[in-house]
């Protein structure tokens, strides 16, 4: 009797990292994704991490890769056994105090603070949204502050012009949205 391979579900593989914090989570995200998805292929915690590693060059992340495929490679004296990679929740730990900002909170403000819209409002609002989440900001003033700030003067102007302002952020972001549309249209 043949048994079933699992097959890979196709989506789009991570890219690379190089070991830029700005990039950690966005970068271990897309893997965990893949990975819940394709969890038949990537069964053990060891089928796991190797995926995670295999995608970790260049930069922080390459030596961070080299160190720890040295160590689980590694035999341990005692046992006469090779280490191994150990759990993914061990693993994840690591990750994260390797490469997480150091404190996620402020740089997601400051990301937030320094955020300028170049193109459409769409595109500032999606670059935006993600910051105010990991921010941690509930106080709808200083989200809208915020949000404000990196908008078009123009923009601006036409929002505080609304004969209601909304009463949350996204709220605001529709508005902007849809009054940026408007202007692009005419």
């Amino acid at each position: 009797m043949a048994t079933t391979r699992a097959t890979e579900k196709r989506i789009r593989h991570p890219n690379d990292f190089d070991g830029n914090r700005d990039e950690a989570l966005s970068f271990m995200l897309s893997c965990r994704t893949y990975l819940k998805l394709n969890k038949d292929l990537y069964a053990t915690d060891e089928d796991q991490i190797i995926f995670v590693l295999s995608y970790m060059v260049g930069g922080s992340a390459g030596p961070f890769r080299e160190a720890f495929e040295t160590e689980a490679y590694a035999t341990n004296p005692s046992t006469n056994q090779e280490n191994g990679f150990g759990t993914m929740k061990d693993f994840m730990k690591k990750f994260k105090e390797a490469f997480e900002p150091l404190n996620p909170i402020e740089s997601a403000i400051t990301k937030m603070k320094a955020l300028q819209q170049t193109g459409t409002a769409d595109d500032y609002i999606s670059a935006f949204r993600p910051l105010a989440m990991r921010s941690g900001v509930t106080t709808l003033s200083v989200l809208v502050d915020y949000f404000l700030s990196g908008l078009s003067t123009g923009l601006v102007r036409d929002i505080m012009r609304a004969h209601t302002l909304p009463s949350d952020i996204d709220g605001y972001y529709k508005l902007a949205a849809q009054l940026d549309l408007l202007w692009r249209k005419a």
